[in-house]
């Protein structure tokens, strides 16, 4: 008998190819669903890959040096920022006197960051496509400068 299946009692007959009432019928193996089969690829993707997936900004659209969100520092900058990574920003750019920025999708009020000045911009985005080409897009977003 096959894992999980009971055998029939003795003297008790278990019919013709089906299973004894009470029988524990083994699982089905299931498939991953299309969200957790990206999370576990991305859960295991280099930061680099991670990165060069991410949207970027096109430098000759500013005046100040534009970066990913992971290499924004007190040294200054610009970059594009998920609202997930604004902490994890905020604490690499500390105190500084130098020219700092990111983007945002929501207005700072909705993110926990009343007070600070803002202005509402269209910039380009450069997007990973599919065929791992990259297409420019024009995008409304929130600009917090220091």
């Amino acid at each position: 008998m096959g894992m999980g299946q009971r055998v029939p009692k003795k003297g008790k007959a278990g019919g013709k190819g089906k299973f004894s009432k009470g029988a524990v019928i083994p699982p089905e193996v299931l498939e991953p669903s299309h969200e957790d089969l990206v999370q576990q690829v991305k859960s295991v993707l280099p930061e680099a890959a991670l990165m060069r997936q991410q949207p970027q900004l096109g430098p000759n659209e500013w005046s100040s040096r534009v970066c990913h969100w992971q290499d924004l520092d007190s040294s200054g900058g610009l970059s594009i920022c998920q609202k997930n990574h604004i902490p994890q920003v905020l604490q690499q750019v500390g105190w500084t006197k130098e020219p700092v920025g990111i983007l945002t999708s929501e207005c700072p009020d909705t993110l926990g960051l009343r007070g600070f000045l803002r202005q509402e911009v269209f910039c380009t985005y450069s997007i990973m496509a599919d065929g791992a080409q990259r297409k420019n897009v024009q995008v409304r977003k929130w600009l917090l400068p220091s």
